[in-house]
């Protein structure tokens, strides 16, 4: 199984919590154009719609609902993991890093 571009992975999940293709292109500083490609990319990579799209509104399909409670905890799991790893400017990094760098793989790896 191939996995569906991290590009529009990402697209999704930003239009799919805003509701908005504008928004989701402003969050992600890409255009509304770009966003609604990497979407109908998706979507013919899942071989399904996951949005109603109408003139003045966007709306999630109920396979979009379901697919965005999928993916929403894998971007949190990812900033967290960012987050985590980022060695503050203050610091040379080194020991601290490596430290953070254990900690975050024990913990992914205990599940």
């Amino acid at each position: 199984m191939k996995l569906p571009p991290l590009n529009a992975l990402r697209c999704f999940e930003a239009a799919a919590r805003l509701l908005s293709l504008k928004l989701a292109a402003s969050e992600l500083c890409v255009t509304p154009s770009a966003v609604s490609q990497q979407i109908a990319r998706l979507e013919e990579t899942l071989n399904v719609p996951l949005f109603i799209r109408t003139p003045r509104r966007l709306q999630l399909t109920a396979v979009g609902e379901i697919y965005l409670r999928a993916v929403q905890p894998a971007f949190h799991q990812i900033a967290a993991a960012t987050q985590r790893l980022q060695v503050p400017r203050d610091q040379k990094g080194g020991y601290q890093l490596y430290q953070r760098l254990r900690h975050s793989v024990a913990a992914a790896a205990a599940g």
